[in-house]
């Protein structure tokens, strides 16, 4: 057997070996391409395996190639890809339905952010390990814009002009999508899921939030803190998000129709080592509440501040705001938030969160589970449920024929993952008004209020 031959098959033996047991995407990779591969994934640096901090390193072994447990092999001079597949499965031996991905996967934002990647890299390894969507293989390809909006651009442009990706999916906007959005819409190329954490997810005709409008989801963070009896709101936002200052609006007309007050406000920054001046004010101010637009590192670092002084109002926020350890931090305790989509720590319940439970197991053991590997999940199967529907086996995979499946969503909620979700052609999503609630007691998260959604706008 010829050095090339034996490759292949330890590849393929791994990939069967992957159907059921934890072999990580490094070993799979490593396996396929080998030294050269596997140094080009270790210089990749934190964006290839989540921060340095805490788990959630997982599926790092693609992050080179952005292909999770799939390798190409040559064959008949031609290039195609080998995808891992489980009894019962059909190789796939179609042409690639090739995606991207962007986002902060570093630094400070990137802690929170690293779930995006992590859970599309396990969604990809899992499909493919199915065979592939009708047939075709899919070709993941991931980049990391450090928050740097001119960076995320130059890294969508190439892997829309030479990587010829048909879709983004489950992408971070955060940092990036002020700079890329006339981009995708000069080349008509549709961005599915990802934080939803501005409101242009909202404005844009290529753009497909798998969520709720943002704006709208204040109203039940609102009603959250509301509901568990606390009516006097203190106010803080991060300085260096623009998002973060376009929400105050929004919270305070959500607090007035709720019948809370906001007793104080103040921009806050992510870099403050300490936030006593204005965790002292707002207890002057007699708010019980404190409403932190920023993220959840600055929230603990608020929270531990205000109990230093002996003050420990309620803490409330949402979406990109929320972590997992929040439920290990006594000043945290009482905590209540809103869920764009269903809760990250439900994986059982319904075959479609068992689904979420077991492909993160199995394809991203050591990732965190947390609220960005929820929203990557549903934009995943999101992308999943219209590239079914949409690319056939044997046909040419095709933005328009993504566009059809999209614009064809009515109502869907990808079996209670998610709000109710409608798209139109050619225009704006339309803006949902549903939103889940979280609350931290006695130091583990629950859903108080299950899941029946909170619907309301501000």
């Amino acid at each position: 057997m010829n050095a090339r031959r034996a490759a292949l098959v330890v590849v393929m033996l791994l990939l069967a070996t992957a159907c059921g047991t934890r072999l990580s995407d490094r070993s799979i990779e490593a396996a396929a391409y080998g030294p050269r591969g596997q140094a080009a994934t270790e210089a990749a640096g934190p964006a290839a395996s989540g921060p340095a901090t805490g788990p959630g390193n997982a599926a790092d072994g693609a992050a080179s190639t952005g292909e999770a447990a799939a390798a190409p092999t040559a064959t008949g001079g031609a290039t195609h890809t080998a995808a891992a597949t489980c009894a019962g499965a059909t190789a796939a031996t179609g042409e690639p339905i090739r995606i991207g991905q962007i986002g902060t996967f570093s630094g400070i934002i990137g802690a929170g952010g690293v779930g995006f990647k992590q859970t599309a890299q396990a969604w990809v390894a899992a499909i493919n390990a199915k065979g592939g969507i009708n047939g075709h293989p899919v070709k993941f390809v991931s980049a990391d814009d450090g928050a740097d909006g001119a960076k995320g651009l130059s890294e969508v442009k190439d892997m829309v002009e030479n990587q010829h990706v048909i879709a983004f999916v489950s992408t971070m906007l955060l940092s990036s999508g002020t700079s890329v959005r006339a981009y995708l819409e000069q080349h008509h190329i549709p961005v599915i899921g990802g934080d939803v954490y501005d409101g242009f997810w909202h404005e844009s005709p290529v753009l497909f939030p798998q969520s709720e409008f943002i704006n709208n989801l204040h109203y039940a963070t609102a009603a959250s803190v509301v509901q568990a009896g606390h009516k006097s709101f203190a106010l803080m936002w991060c300085a260096e998000v623009a998002a973060c200052g376009a929400a105050r609006p929004h919270w305070e007309s959500s607090i007035k129709k709720l019948g809370g007050r906001v007793a104080y406000a103040a921009q806050v920054s992510l870099a403050a080592p300490d936030y006593t001046a204005q965790c002292v004010q707002a207890e002057q101010s007699g708010a019980d509440v404190v409403w932190v637009g920023a993220d959840p590192s600055t929230i603990k670092r608020i929270a531990n501040s205000c109990a230093r002084q002996g003050y420990h109002p309620s803490f409330t926020g949402a979406a990109g705001s929320l972590a997992v350890d929040f439920a290990d931090n006594p000043s945290l305790d009482g905590f209540h938030g809103a869920s764009q989509v269903f809760p990250w720590f439900m994986t059982s319940g319904s075959p479609a969160f068992q689904e979420y439970g077991e492909v993160m197991k199995r394809y991203a053991p050591s990732a965190q589970l947390q609220p960005s590997t929820a929203q990557s999940w549903v934009a995943m199967k999101l992308f999943e449920k219209v590239a079914s529907a949409t690319i056939a086996a044997g046909q040419t995979p095709t933005t328009d024929a993504l566009f059809r499946g999209l614009w064809a969503i009515r109502n869907e909620t990808l079996s209670g993952l998610t709000s109710p979700l409608t798209f139109v052609a050619n225009k704006p999503a339309v803006k949902g008004d549903c939103s889940y609630l979280v609350a931290v007691q006695g130091g583990r998260w629950v859903a108080p209020s299950g899941l029946q959604l909170t619907c309301g706008t501000p």
